[in-house]
């Protein structure tokens, strides 16, 4: 979920995060094409 990332911030000012819906640990194998688009977005943006 989204603790982490909000608990990065405590240390960093630039975080990006995002959940991926109906996932655990292992993104690529269960959710490929959420994970995917939600790392283009992030190298579209930066």
């Amino acid at each position: 979920g989204p603790l982490m990332a909000d608990d990065i911030r405590f240390v960093a000012v630039n975080v990006t995060g995002a959940v991926i819906a109906n996932s655990g640990h292992w993104l690529m194998e269960e959710q490929p094409d959420a994970t995917i688009a939600a790392i283009s977005a992030f190298l579209e943006k930066n």
